[in-house]
């Protein structure tokens, strides 16, 4: 590796830590502020994610300078698709912790204006028991989240393997969300709106385990060069397979563009 390509994925790899720091604590505190008296904390939130974003631009922006001005092959391509992968996989983390933070907020104004309205005890999301599943799925899904990323640093796909591992602990808290809340709707029709909200948070971090899961996996292609997206679905897929070896031709118009004709005699 050229000593430029080397500062160059150095500043990359700089700014990946930075960003998966900064997901880290706008999820934190979007998850802090369920159940609580969240006044506009979306749009705290927002602004952090707005820098998340401006590094996955600047990361997406490095990388393509790579490409253009060095051509890496071998293990410094596969680097450079990595932290690509990588960058929009937290872009999309930090998006889920603004929703969830959304949520929080619409929670806490719901019994806010059920309060004015003259209600006792309106049920809000601090009230639902499974909040305290929903809080234990987050603490390991931000838990994926970093180590994914130490495997990533280390180059260490056992690691990386482990985090995939625990993808089904989330799925599985989400699927225990899920069916007690739709028996506590069924039971008290009080508390459906902040029941589904509750699970709408279940699904956002379910989400986010999901990108852990993929960074991890990025983590084995940078040190193994291996594919594993998917691999669940498609164990006995050959490398270099093609779509239409697997399925058959498709079987769809597929529209393509018309080339532009204006000039042309």
């Amino acid at each position: 590796m050229s000593l430029s390509l080397s500062r160059d994925m150095e500043e990359t790899h700089r700014d990946i830590l930075t960003m998966c720091a900064l997901t880290e604590e706008l999820v934190g505190a979007a998850v802090d502020g369920l159940g609580g008296a969240a006044h506009d904390l979306a749009s705290e939130l927002k602004a952090a994610d707005k820098r998340v974003d401006w590094y996955d631009v600047q990361v997406e922006e490095r990388c393509l300078r790579v490409l253009a001005l060095h051509a890496p092959v071998a293990e410094d391509l596969r680097r450079v698709v990595s932290v690509l992968r990588i960058a929009k996989e937290l872009e999309r983390v930090a998006d889920l912790g603004v929703h969830i933070a959304e949520r929080a907020d619409h929670a806490a104004a719901a019994v806010r204006a059920a309060r004015e309205a003259g209600e006792s005890n309106p049920v809000g999301l601090g009230d639902l028991p499974a909040l305290k599943r929903v809080r234990q799925a987050a603490r390991v899904a931000l838990d994926m989240l970093r180590r994914s990323i130490d495997a990533y640093v280390d180059l260490d796909p056992a690691k990386a393997r482990k985090v995939c591992v625990d993808d089904d602990i989330v799925d599985g808290l989400n699927r225990e969300t899920l069916n007690e809340v739709t028996d506590l709707m069924r039971e008290n029709p009080a508390a459906v709106e902040a029941a589904v909200g509750l699970f709408s948070v279940s699904r956002h971090i379910e989400r986010i385990a999901d990108h852990a899961t993929n960074i991890a996996k990025d983590a084995i292609y940078l040190v193994e060069g291996q594919i594993v997206r998917h691999s669940k679905r498609f164990p006995d897929r050959r490398a270099g397979e093609t779509a239409e070896e697997r399925f058959g031709p498709v079987d769809v118009d597929v529209p393509h563009p018309k080339p532009d004709l204006v000039g042309v005699s």
